[in-house]
């Protein structure tokens, strides 16, 4: 009896003193808290009559609960049932927390979190309640929801393909999706699993799961990624497409929006291209060519003809031989038949003739030679050839390319080569004798530009090095260089500097577009203004 009596003091300081750390938190607080008693506002703090729009805490405190709600809560129960209801809610299971609408002072009703906890305040039961403020939370969710009911709108009107990618799965797409991939419905594209959407193995000999995977994740780190496909219809036909992802978080999942466009028409609009550009540039060198043909068949024709005479005059000479062998058998006079002989080795210029013969001989083998190399060089680089990558000796390439743009270059520049060792290149061999080619007429172009005044002569250098995993082609000159206002854009189509009727723009776009996009490649270029460009092309060996 004693030592509760001791203790009693010290319990009833304790529970004071706890009673003063509540109040200090109450009224400090700047979370709004009140607390609720039988139908009545027992306490609050500034912050519940801030929100409230009440000048004062005293001034809310006078207000009756049924001021504090519209009639009528969203549910479409009173407020006065709802709130009986949720204050039972938190007796029952020692907290509740639900959404309200409050109405402020002005009359304007908004939206509230309301957290309920029954505790014991000054002896009585009383409701501790925490209030936030959800108006611009909800103004947040509002504009969610319209940004979402936009961008669904964007999705089914739109006359791009657009799919949502999630995790290995489809998630919605829109009909131009369906129709693009010959689905009749959207619905019954969305049935199919992704491994049916594309061939086994893509164009760049990865299998397309793997690339898949690795457009995907590149997506994802850079937040946007574009890039070329192959993707397979309904009836099995594979077709070129554009891809575009963009990581996007739609209704709470991450997603990937994707856009495609079929390349087809694109596609064949660049090979025609490619073809038409591949006949000009033939066209424009077939009258090079036909000179450089023209030039040792003269060497030929010269020397026939020379032989041809030759040959008549020594049958003339050979004649005269059997005669004066025929009277010598016959014991004629010896010294008449010597003079006989020597005239006629006169008459036939034997010494003439037995001296130029062999140079003659020498000369049409090396036309006919020369001819050879030019109409073999010709075909190797007209002929149309695989369309698939396949081994290629690209020093071989080189060679052939450089003959025939010998016409081009022959009057403004000379040509130095420093071939590696190379490796065979699994490459498109037409389409990269068109990139030397283009790169090899540049040059001459650009020293042409240099030296057509002062008469002179440049170099166009030609280097290639294995280097690592990589081929690495350097074609320089030694012409005025490229402007540095104009080097960003050396890579459009349809940009150039030349003169009308001298280039399209074309073939440096094109260029790359073998080189990087065909081949994985790169093509780079380093030029000083006034001293010359050097194109790299970077092929991989892999």
């Amino acid at each position: 009896m004693t030592s509760a009596m001791c203790q009693s003091p010290s319990i009833q300081e304790a529970l004071q003193e706890s009673e003063r750390r509540f109040m200090d938190v109450l009224y400090n607080s700047d979370d709004a808290i009140l607390l609720i008693g039988e139908n009545t506002f027992v306490d609050c703090n500034e912050a519940t009559a801030r929100m409230l729009g009440y000048p004062t805490r005293q001034e809310f405190l006078q207000t009756h609960p049924s001021q504090l709600s519209p009639p009528v809560q969203p549910c479409g129960r009173t407020s006065f049932e709802k709130a009986e209801e949720m204050m039972r809610r938190a007796c029952d299971k020692g907290f509740h927390r639900f959404e309200w609408m409050h109405r402020k002072a002005n009359g304007e009703d908004f939206p509230v979190e309301v957290s309920l906890t029954p505790i014991v305040h000054g002896g009585k039961n009383v409701l501790h309640c925490v209030w936030r403020d959800l108006t611009e939370v909800k103004r947040a969710e509002r504009a969610l929801q319209e940004s979402e009911r936009r961008f669904m709108a964007v999705l089914y009107a739109s006359d791009d393909a657009i799919l949502l990618i999630g995790e290995n799965t489809f998630v919605d797409c829109n009909e131009a999706t369906a129709r693009m991939l010959g689905y009749p419905t959207r619905h019954e594209f969305l049935q199919t699993h992704p491994s049916q959407l594309s061939p086994p193995v893509q164009p760049c000999g990865r299998s397309s799961f793997e690339k898949a995977d690795q457009m995907m994740r590149l997506a994802h780190e850079k937040g946007f990624h574009r890039f070329e496909w192959v993707h397979r219809k309904a009836d099995g036909e594979d077709f070129p497409v554009e891809v575009s992802l963009t990581p996007i978080v739609h209704e709470g999942k991450s997603l990937l929006y994707c856009v495609w466009r079929d390349l087809t028409e694109l596609k064949r609009a660049e090979a025609e291209l490619r073809q038409a550009q591949k006949l000009q540039a033939v066209g424009q060198l077939a009258a090079g060519v036909a000179h450089e043909i023209n030039t040792p068949a003269q060497f030929v024709g010269d020397s026939l003809h020379f032989l041809s005479d030759s040959f008549r005059d020594m049958q003339n000479l050979l004649g005269e031989y059997r005669r004066a062998l025929a009277a010598l058998l016959a014991d004629a006079e010896r010294e008449q038949v010597q003079s006989e002989l020597a005239a006629a080795e006169d008459a036939a210029d034997h010494e003439y003739v037995s001296e130029n013969a062999p140079r003659a001989f020498e000369r049409a083998l090396d036309g006919v030679a020369r001819i050879s190399t030019l109409v073999q060089a010709m075909k190797e680089f007209a002929h149309p050839g695989n369309k698939e990558k396949a081994p290629t000796d690209l020093n071989r390439a080189l060679s052939t390319t450089l003959t025939i743009a010998k016409n081009e270059y022959k009057m403004v520049a000379d040509v130095e080569t420093d071939f590696g060792e190379l490796p065979p290149v699994a490459c498109v061999s037409g389409e990269l004798n068109q990139v030397f080619l283009n790169l090899i007429v540049n040059a001459a172009h650009a020293i042409a530009d240099v030296v057509r005044e002062s008469g002179g002569r440049g170099v166009i250098r030609v280097r290639t090095r294995q280097d690592g995993g990589q081929v690495r082609i350097e074609i320089s000159d030694t012409g005025g260089g490229i402007p540095d206002s104009v080097q960003p854009r050396v890579f459009e189509p349809f940009f150039t500097t030349k003169e009308v009727g001298r280039g399209s723009g074309q073939g440096l776009a094109i260029a790359r577009t073998v080189v990087v996009d065909k081949h994985g490649g790169g093509l780079t270029f380093e030029s000083t203004p006034g001293e010359g460009t050097t194109f790299a092309v970077v092929l991989p060996l892999s």
